[in-house]
């Protein structure tokens, strides 16, 4: 019988498996990346480099608009995803508008 885990979230998830950039708040240079699913509050980001929890990253995340809008988000790394067999390091983090 296999134990269900509570759900910790207060906000669901919504999968949104697409591109975004992020960089880091001092910087102003873009990387790219992926982002997973994102709610209300978190959202799960997957980026080409390792870095500190608590790190804050600016997010910015393709909206589908017909004039390629862009939302940025203000990320603060909570906690890293085990390291898969990929180029991309998985973070779950905590976002605002930026």
């Amino acid at each position: 019988m296999a134990l269900s885990m509570p759900e910790r979230r207060g906000n669901p998830r919504i999968p949104v498996d697409g591109p975004m950039q992020y960089r880091q708040v001092e910087s102003q240079d873009f990387s790219p990346g992926e982002i997973e699913n994102i709610s209300a509050d978190g959202a799960l980001i997957w980026i080409c480099e390792e870095m500190p929890l608590n790190t804050e990253l600016v997010v910015r995340v393709d909206l589908d608009g017909p004039d390629e809008t862009w939302a940025d988000l203000v990320a603060t790394l909570l906690y890293k995803l085990p390291e898969e067999d990929s180029s991309l390091l998985g973070y779950g983090c905590s976002i605002e508008l930026a």
